[in-house]
Parts: structure tokens; sequence; C-alpha cells
């Protein structure tokens, strides 16, 4: 439906974190028995014949202490014992004094699947991108905030909003093992967006308008998304036609104007940025036009309830206007400017409907939208029918034997015939996941779906898979206690991108972490049998990667012996700016070991300048460091920066190097 504006953001969005971190070069609950808006004719029935089932696997830890299933099909795994960790900090204003209830959120976008800054972009590319952990507070009469109960890192981002600042956003937040690390905040008072809006036929001023503002990255999200909701700003015009809205943090944006029987006018590029803290901006209105027509069946009966969106796209000033099917299956899409648009209808258990190329005023548009395909089955486990359960639908590439990102899911309780039915599936071959409490996720056979037709009899038999144990220990043989143990595929590779993009990539093996009890014990269970990486991290040790570890049943786990993990190197220094003052907020990152591609670290620095990674992998690195990026700042900048600061170190284990870095060469 958007796959055109989806990539093109995708692109966008990757070029963006290139320049910020290159080191060198939807799920919910489905009803089954609701019916769907529009729907006139039964689903014809596809019976798939028997079907048998391959185990994908799940964690469920005896020496750690075991979670629920996930709606999101992920499985996250609590550790036994804790660190003395946390942040605070003072939030000022420019002028240094305490601002009093000032909201600040720590968010972790160190997890797989979280997507970072990208969330949006992976969203509209069909992803179940994960939401984060995050941690709140509000800072006191003093300006102070304290923050604790998270895990050592330095992959959270911290947020802080207040109604009189624009919001300040600061990356690679580091939380030590032990102490609490300060990160003072200065808010500044940010941009004003304002202007007016004129009756373009009369030059008069319009009172009432109603003004949108939202950050280019979540334009494309559907009007109702929460992501797109809690970052909308809105402002009215009052009796002489003026509008403001302050506080606007630097960035692209996208400002939409509306007024009762105009044409809804939007400037998508809206760059704020610079010196300049107020940014004009007015709109003349012409008087609204509609298009209108009717969603229907390819039988010519009506589907009531679509969703109808008219898009149009004519240089900087587009104009967009929706409107919901009648029972009758016409719609109104009223307020639009002149112009050539896009119409689209959509709803659910529907293909999406299109049709090109429609002039502004054309009454007469018809969309027909073809009834999609549907699945239903059952989920036994232990010889019995399931009673709560959450099943995926995943399709299958036909290029590979990997099935893809779960694309529809589900969650049934209380289902004492342990059936489930989706609907709304394209054509295609899939296979259901099922997921239960106590049990691995397992597969069921392939099948194929064919558009308006249901296809039943999958049947999923749930199994407990297979499981891993072991014991990580230091090079003196000592126990090393709350180290994370997580699998991942065989052949993953962490890095910035990996890590932001792993919500699209398909696999198979269980996602899965646990920590190490007080005698260095870890025991992972409930795992697809498959074969496995195992990646083991503790604050004070460098990462231990493990590969190909097979899993093969519940009934002999897959004993790993003994881990040894050390201590890496420690680098520290101070980054300089070109006029030779210490640099507070550069960005250092460390990367470029032959032996480690791909791995990179990074951290800020202090408002000294002084910067400190820990636990490096021994070996030969470049090490170079960026001025702060103001949103909507140029990313050349931090690219000369890299150049001109770029140094070479060589690290060993166990040991503190010093390496200062100079922005002017």
């Amino acid at each position: 439906m958007r796959s055109a504006v989806v990539i093109a953001l995708v692109l966008l969005g990757v070029t963006a974190l290139y320049f910020a971190l290159a080191p060198d070069a939807a799920t919910g609950d489905i009803d089954s028995g609701a019916a769907l808006p529009g729907v006139t004719a039964a689903l014809p029935t596809r019976d798939s014949g028997p079907v048998t089932t391959a185990p994908v696997g799940e964690v469920t830890p005896t020496r750690v202490q075991q979670a629920q299933v996930q709606e999101s099909m992920r499985v996250t795994v609590e550790g036994q014992g804790s660190f003395d960790s946390g942040l605070t900090g003072t939030v000022t204003d420019p002028d240094g004094n305490p601002v009093e209830g000032a909201m600040v959120t720590l968010r972790d976008d160190t997890g797989l699947g979280t997507g970072g800054d990208l969330a949006p972009f992976l969203a509209l590319a069909g992803a179940q991108v994960d939401q984060g952990e995050i941690w709140t507070a509000s800072t006191n009469n003093l300006g102070l905030y304290s923050l604790s109960g998270m895990e050592p890192g330095n992959g959270y981002t911290l947020v802080v909003e207040h109604e009189d600042f624009a919001p300040k956003e600061v990356a690679l937040v580091e939380v030590l093992a032990e102490g609490r690390k300060t990160y003072d905040i200065r808010l500044d008072a940010g941009y004003m967006i304002h202007g007016y809006v004129f009756d373009h036929s009369t030059a008069t001023r319009l009172m009432g308008a109603e003004l949108t503002l939202v950050p280019l990255m979540f334009a494309q999200l559907p009007p109702d998304d929460p992501k797109l909701q809690a970052q909308k700003r809105t402002a009215t015009t009052n009796e002489e036609g003026y509008y403001r809205i302050e506080n606007v943090s630097a960035g692209m944006r996208q400002l939409t104007a509306m007024a009762s029987g105009f044409g809804a006018v939007t400037i998508g590029n809206l760059n704020v940025i610079g010196d300049k803290k107020m940014v004009n901006q007015d709109f003349r209105l012409e008087p609204g036009t509609l298009i209108a027509g009717q969603v229907v069946q390819r039988d010519g009966s009506p589907v009531a309830g679509a969703r109808v969106q008219a898009l149009s796209y004519g240089g900087q000033k587009s104009s967009r206007g929706e409107a919901l099917s009648g029972a009758d299956g016409r719609f109104e899409v009223v307020d639009l400017m002149e112009g050539t648009y896009s119409v689209f209808a959509e709803a659910e258990g529907w293909d999406v409907a299109r049709v090109n190329r429609v002039e502004a005023g054309d009454t007469g548009v018809r969309l027909e939208m073809d009834l999609l395909g549907g699945v239903s089955g059952r989920v036994i486990a232990d010889s019995r029918p399931a009673t709560n359960f959450t099943v995926a639908l995943r399709m299958l590439n036909p290029h590979t034997a990997t099935p893809g990102r779960p694309m529809k899911s589900a969650n049934f309780t209380g289902r004492t015939d342990g059936t489930f039915s989706l609907a709304g599936v394209g054509p295609g071959r899939y296979i259901v996941e099922g997921r239960a409490n106590g049990f691995a996720p397992t597969f069921s056979d392939q099948f194929e779906v064919v558009k308006g037709e249901s296809t039943s009899g999958i049947q999923v038999n749930l199994t407990r898979g297979g499981g891993i144990v072991g014991r990580v220990l230091d090079r003196d043989g000592e126990p090393v206690s709350g180290a994370r143990v997580t699998t991942y595929d065989n052949t993953y590779v962490r890095n910035a991108l990996s890590q932001v993009f792993d919500a699209l990539m398909p696999r198979v093996t269980t996602e899965a972490n646990g920590r190490t009890d007080s005698e260095g014990y870890f025991e992972l269970a409930l795992l697809s049998p498959d074969v496995y990486q195992l990646m083991i991290e503790h604050p004070s040790f460098t990462t231990k990667t493990l590969k190909d570890v097979r899993v093969v049943s519940a009934e002999e786990p897959t004993d790993i012996g003994t881990i040894e993990v050390r201590v890496g190197s420690t680098l520290i220094g101070t980054v300089y700016d070109s006029s030779g003052a210490p640099l507070a907020g550069g960005t250092v990152t460390v990367s470029g070991n032959s032996d480690a591609p791909g791995v990179a670290y990074n951290t800020r620095t202090a408002a000294n300048g002084a910067y400190v990674i820990r636990n490096i992998v021994p070996g030969r690195y470049t090490v170079h460091a960026q001025r702060p990026m103001e949103q909507g700042g140029s990313p050349f900048e931090g690219i000369v920066d890299m150049n001109r600061s770029r140094r070479e170190v060589v690290l060993s284990e166990d040991r503190e190097f010093s390496q200062d870095l100079y922005l002017g060469g």
C-alpha cells in the first residue's frame, strides 16, 4: 500500500543512522467470533489435510525465574542477583536555574527488535517492533531526578520534557555496574513556528483554523497510531487568524493547516534548524472540494466501514483527507485542495483497493475490494486441547527454508476446545507458530492460503523442545554471578544496523536470555531444537560469543561445559573541539578490529570532555569523535569530525589506555 514511501523513509532513516553510528565506512488480541465490517459473504473452506508439527522453542530456565509468554512473541527471563546502579542529575533552564516538574524518561534501546529511533519506519515496513523498557521520574524543586533498577549498559536514551521548553534527548547513556552516574541536562526554549492562515480568494484571515505539527518520520503512520499521537503538536488560529506552536525541537517536520470548507494544505518538509528561533509559515487556503464514490466487492456488493484515504503529493505542498464508507459503501472525502490524488480503501479482512490519478471533484470513484483469506485450527498441549495460548502467522520465503517474522498474531484464553482463527490473510504459503506457558513455540506443517478462502484443519502440537546448560567462570576459575546469557541465530553478527533491523529479520531459533546464579551456572529450557549462538555478557568482562551450540531434546539438554570470560581493555581520554576547548556531549566510537568485524563501542563525553569505554576486546582499533549533532543538523560536519580526529590504537587485556582526540586535527 505504501511500499514506495516506506522504502524511501527507511532508506532515509538508515542514512541518518549511518552518519550517527558509522564506525568506518503489531500484535493484538483478536476475537475469532467477531464479525468483520462490510463482510457480507462467508469464506469458502479450504481443508489443509493432516498436519504434523516441528518444535520451534522458547525458554523456561530452572536456575532463573520463568517469564510469562509475551504478546510480542519474545521471551525475557529475569535473572538472580542485582546491580547497585542508576542515574541522577539536575535539570536546569538556559540560565542555570533548576526546573521543577520536568518529566525524565530513560528508554532501553539495546534490546533486539526495539528499532530505536527507526521504530516508526520499521513499523510501516511491517515489523513487529517491541517497546523497550522505560523508567520515569519527575524533578523536584531543586531540579533533581533519580532513576534506578536498570541493568548496566550504554545503549539507553534519556529524554527530558517540560511544557515550557523544547524536549531534550540524549543517546548512548551509560548505566554503570556500581554507583550512580550523573547526567545534568539543560533545557532550551526551542523553536517557535508561527504564522497566519488566509482565505486565498478574499485575503481575509481565518479564525478557528487547525494546525497540526508532527515529526516527518512519524507522518506516514495512521492518524490514530499512539506513537503519532504522542508526537503531535496542535494549535488553533485566533480571531486574527494567527497561530503559534512553541518549544519545538530541531528537525524535519510536517505541518498541516485545515479549516472547515477549505482544502487542507500540508507542508511536508519544514526544516526547523539554525540560529533563528522563530520560524514563519503562512497558509493560504482555497475553497475545498471533495472526492466521492463507492467501495464495493467484485460482484458490486457494498463494503461498509472501509477507511478511504485521498493523498496528493504536489511538490512542497500537498493535501490529504479520509472518510469511512457507509452501509451502502458510499464515501465522501471533503476539504481537499485542487489537484490529482491517489485514493485507496482498506478494511480488516480485505485487500487494499487503490485508484490512482483521481482529480479533485470526481464523485464517481469506484474502489473494488477483494476478500482476503483466513486460517483456522487447533492447538494441542499434552494430547489435550490448549486453553490459553498465542498463535502467530509466519509466511514462508520461497527462496529459503526460514519463515518470516510473525505477520499476524492473536492471544486466545479460555478455549476449551483449543481452537483459533485468523482473518485477513493474504495469499501465500504459511506456517502457524503456537506458544503457551510451559511449552516451546511449535510450528504447524506448511499450508497454502488462497484469496477469498478459509484454510482450516491447521493443528499445532506443542512440545517442550530442548535446553542448554553451562557455567561461566573468570580466568582464575571463580564463578561469575549475574552474567546474561542470550540466544541468537548461529549466523547472527551484532552491530549497529543488525540491532536496529532485527525486527525485520526472520529466525526460527528461540529468542531468550537468562542469568547465571551465584555459582556461575545457568540453564535454559524449552528451546527450539536447532543450532544456536550464545552471547555471554557481564559489565566487568568482555562479551563472549559461542557458536555451533546444537539443541536436540528436553530429555538431554546440551551441556556446553565451562565458559571462560576475560577482563577487557579500558580506553580513556578527553575530546577537544576545533578551538581546543573540551567537547561536552560528543560521541566517541571505537571500531575496526579485523578479528571482530562490525563490532563497535560507543560512548558520550562528559561536561569536561572526558570519556571512558570499558571491556573492549583486545586488538587493533580505530577511534574517532564527533560533535553533538542537533536534530536536523548537517551530517557532513560529523564526517569531517571523524576524519580529523581519527587515531589508531592497540589495546591489550586488563589494561587501561589513554587517547585524547582533537576535532581540529
